[in-house]
């Protein structure tokens, strides 16, 4: 492209040695200046030239106006560059889809981003080379010029990511690909099952109950988890009964949770290969990707366990401080690996119906079956003391009624218009019982406080999974609520709620799908909308004064719970597993746990 003035005669008037006076082009007048000798203790040539120049002010408009003159010639660059591709995309013989448009577009911003960080790294090199003859170039200034501008171009971004990328893909889903379906039955009368898990394990039931009823089959069980529970004060101890032992990794194996997709962690994998299980059984989906490439290496099984619907979950949003809808990278992710589970797991167990259909519906085309095993508690266990009367240790008197949530706190629990409850209904008293409460409760006083109802709120903190029904003892009702976010939430069928039915006490719970099925279809509780104060003050309110409401729904739960039967729910896991190890595959099994 012809200009009045070449970029390259610009730039050399930039970086000319200006040992004695700067040579201005014809058309472009400067300040005059005396030639000056350049000494070693100069610190660099502007440095000369403005000592030279006798008039700093001068010397700044001379750069101004030739800065100036760079814009100008830019601008005429830009706008005939503009002009020749309207005339190219408006002549006849270019008829480009927008599909191709948007590649045209794309490889020219690879192309610019390019451009400019070799032009940057070339000025580096020439202000480097280009200095006064006294100066000898310094090799290592110019390697790390050049490493700088390299690191901080797009395009070193861009290889960095897809070099990332590709290190996930080899290391992760190559071997989860490999992962096998069918295997030679288990030779050892004892077969190892190598749970991976990275919840807390001192109050995740589901892990417990699994890993019990499996040793109490004549398995053997060994958990894998990241230890961030213990300190140095106060290691945490665990003992799930004989037949199950523990192996804790340090707290670092689980910082993958802290990268995204949250998938794939190299240390819990390395970790994982080290041992020489029969069959690796992956709590959520959070260890799903792992437990499957673990599989693919070692070829053994792989049983992919989900707790939640991760790709219909939400996520944390720090600046609107509110759980919002995964990003769609995240989701997409998330949905990828639920299909790979359904494609190369030996089996997937879930916790409801409604996901178990949705999964089948969406990732497998009904080829593969999914298992549902529900959070059922056993009426069997003991706990780990006695517990007395909630009535009697708080002071609470007979004519409230004691209404007792237990279980997780914070954002996503909803137990902000159930504390606003109070203030519709003040014949009951809400005991929350769970853990984090030393972080959330404090803005749950504040609420009490501004209803005035703080007298009828009660924090306690939580008690081991195995004390949770005995620990009821005293309370007239359980209530269960969740935000109505995503379908992870809607189609929950929760610990807590077959606890509160074990411990005999009616259940308030939100009106969500398979909640509704099991409390409204066995008539063991009330339903309310979960966003309503009103309306949850209005189930308390209908329990505590219909007569023989509360006693009829007792009445109605020894014969629900021996339908339910927790022994019974849990052999299915049994089933699953003695099946895998005499046969060496599952697929003759029909999906357990269905209507």
């Amino acid at each position: 492209m012809k200009v009045d003035r070449p970029q390259a005669q610009i730039e050399r008037s930039e970086i000319a040695e200006p040992a004695t006076a700067p040579q201005l082009i014809a058309d472009d007048p400067g300040p005059t200046v005396p030639a000056m000798p350049v000494g070693r203790s100069d610190l660099s040539s502007k440095a000369v030239f403005a000592q030279g120049a006798g008039d700093n002010a001068d010397a700044a408009l001379w750069e101004r106006d030739q800065l100036m003159r760079r814009l100008e010639i830019a601008e005429a660059e830009r706008d005939k560059l503009v002009q020749q591709l309207n005339e190219i995309m408006g002549s006849r013989s270019w008829h480009l889809t927008a599909p191709l448009r948007n590649a045209v577009a794309s490889c020219a911003t690879f192309l610019a981003r390019l451009k400019i960080a070799f032009e940057k790294t070339k000025r580096s090199v020439q202000q480097l080379f280009l200095q006064p003859s006294s100066f000898r170039p310094d090799f290592q200034k110019l390697q790390g010029a050049i490493v700088a501008r390299y690191q901080s171009s797009a395009f070193h971004s861009s290889l960095r990511r897809w070099s990332t990328t590709g290190n996930n893909i080899v290391d992760f889903v190559v071997p989860a690909l490999r992962a096998p379906r069918r295997v030679a039955p288990a030779r050892d009368a004892a077969p190892l099952i190598l749970m991976i898990v990275f919840s807390d394990l001192r109050v995740d039931p589901r892990v417990m109950r699994e890993a019990q009823a499996l040793a109490h089959a004549g398995f053997r069980i060994k958990i894998i988890y990241p230890d961030a529970m213990s300190t140095p004060q106060t290691p945490a101890v665990l003992d799930y009964g004989p037949g199950v032992e523990f192996r804790p990794l340090p707290p670092s194996a689980m910082s993958y949770l802290g990268v995204p997709p949250y998938l794939m962690g190299s240390e819990f994998l390395e970790a994982i290969c080290e041992e020489r299980p029969f069959a690796i059984h992956s709590h959520d989906l959070s260890t799903a990707l792992i437990g499957l490439a673990a599989a693919g290496r070692l070829q053994v099984p792989c049983i992919c366990d989900f707790h939640e619907w991760y790709s219909e979950n939400v996520s944390w949003d720090y600046e609107k401080a509110t759980y919002v809808e995964h990003p769609r990278p995240i989701k997409s992710a998330y949905r990828r690996v639920e299909r790979l589970a359904m494609a190369r797991a030996a089996a997937v167990i879930t916790v409801c119906e409604s996901i178990a259909s949705e999964l089948e519906r969406n990732f497998s085309f009904s080829r593969q079956k999914v298992h549902v095993i529900r959070n059922i508690p056993s009426g069997s266990q003991e706990p780990t003391r006695a517990y007395g009367s909630l009535r009697a240790e708080l002071n609470i008197p007979d004519d409230k009624l004691v209404v007792l949530w237990q279980g997780g706190t914070g954002p996503s629990r909803l137990l902000e218009p159930v504390i606003e409850s109070l203030a519709h209904y003040e014949h009951f008293v809400l005991v929350i019982r769970g853990p984090s409460l030393d972080i959330f409760g404090d803005e749950y006083r504040a609420i009490a406080e501004r209803i005035g109802a703080s007298d009828r709120l009660i924090l306690l903190p939580p008690v081991p999974s195995r004390d949770v029904v005995a620990a009821t003892k005293g309370a007239d009702c359980g209530v269960w609520t969740l935000p109505n976010l995503c379908k992870n939430f809607s189609y929950a069928l929760p610990n807590k709620v077959f606890e509160y039915l074990y411990s005999g006490l009616p259940i308030l719970a939100a009106d969500y799908p398979e909640v509704r099925r099991l409390v409204d279809g066995n008539q063991v509780g009330l339903l309310f909308d979960p966003y309503d104060p009103q309306s949850i003050a209005n189930a308390i309110k209908r329990l505590h004064q219909e007569k023989g409401l509360a006693e009829s729904m007792r009445a109605r739960m020894p014969g629900l719970i021996a339908d339910l039967d927790a022994d019974r729910e849990w052999q299915r896991l049994v089933t699953l597993y003695r099946t895998l190890a005499q046969e060496g595959s599952v697929k003759s099994l029909a999906a357990m746990g269905r209507a």
